[in-house]
Formats: structure tokens, C-alpha cells, sequence
């Protein structure tokens, strides 16, 4: 190659270069932006369910009646199967409607876990289920406290919140 045409040729190299940094920039650009978004997402649906966690905590139907529990998030076990029967009982659907804005359209249930071994010695308690069937839904966890009122016991709990997918 000549000096003439060496120096025709720098310009092309130097745009070529230049549109490569910035191809190689915008794909981090836009991962970046898709892994910030993932977060805050996730950020969001915990913060839902604590929300909900705390409407349910509060709710008379729910809450537990133990005044050192007062302030925490703390659910009667025996009053969230009361709730499970009515839920499910068909004559009950005005309950769904009223329970509708604290809730939304999710499904709300309760798994207890024994601590000594990690299982679950019940099936899941369904508090709520508002999502339309055959919905694609994705689930949130939360922790808190169950109180067994006859024994005076407490165990540990999770409340599963099903929302429908975003």
C-alpha cells in the first residue's frame, strides 16, 4: 500500500472502530437496564406481599388475638382454616367481593413449617384465590408467625402470594 492510500483509508477505520465501541456500549447499556428492571421487580413483588401480609395480619378474621403479638405480623391458625372453609363454601361468594381490595386478584395461602426438620405438616391453608383459572401467575414468599391458640404454641410460616404475571 502506498502513503496515499494508507491515509484514505484511516478515516474508514476510524468510523469502524468508533461504531464498534458503540455497539459494544449499548449492549451493556441494555443489559444493564434489563437486570436493573429485573431487580426493581423483584423489589416490588416482595414489597406487595409484605403489604399483603400485613393487611392479612391485621384483619379480625386473621389476627391473632395475643397482645405480645400486637405490632407483628402474627396469624391464628385456627381462624385462617375458618377462612379457608368459607372461602371454598359457594354460598359464601359475597366474602370474595369484600375481600377483593385487600387482596386483589391473587391467591393467598399459608404453609406452616416445622422448624425441627423443615417439612410442612399440613397441606397449605388457601386464605384467598382470586386469580381467573388458567391465569400464568408467578409466586412471592413471605415469613411470619403462626399462633396455634389451644396449645399456645407458635411456628414458623410462609405465605405464598400468587399474582398474575407482569
Amino acid at each position: 500500500m502506498r502513503k496515499g492510500q494508507l491515509q484514505a483509508m484511516e478515516p474508514i477505520i476510524v468510523v469502524i472502530m468508533i461504531v464498534l465501541i458503540a455497539v459494544v456500549a449499548l449492549t451493556y447499556f441494555v443489559r444493564l437496564s434489563k437486570s436493573e428492571a429485573t431487580i426493581m421487580a423483584s423489589t416490588m413483588d416482595s414489597k406487595d406481599a409484605l403489604a399483603i401480609l400485613q393487611r392479612a395480619s391485621t384483619l379480625p378474621e386473621l389476627s391473632c388475638a395475643l397482645s405480645e403479638t400486637q405490632g407483628t405480623a402474627c396469624i391464628d391458625l385456627y381462624k385462617a382454616w375458618f377462612m379457608e372453609i368459607l372461602m371454598n363454601d359457594p354460598t359464601q361468594d359475597m366474602l370474595k367481593i369484600r375481600y377483593q381490595p385487600i387482596f386483589g386478584n391473587t391467591n393467598v395461602s399459608v404453609e406452616i413449617i416445622k422448624i425441627e426438620d423443615g417439612s410442612s405438616p399440613f397441606n397449605p391453608i388457601q386464605i384467598y384465590n382470586g386469580l381467573a383459572p388458567g391465569v400464568d401467575y408467578t409466586v412471592t414468599r413471605t415469613y411470619f408467625t403462626i399462633h396455634e391458640a389451644t396449645t399456645d404454641g407458635r411456628a414458623f410460616a410462609i405465605m405464598h402470594i400468587a399474582r398474575e404475571s407482569r
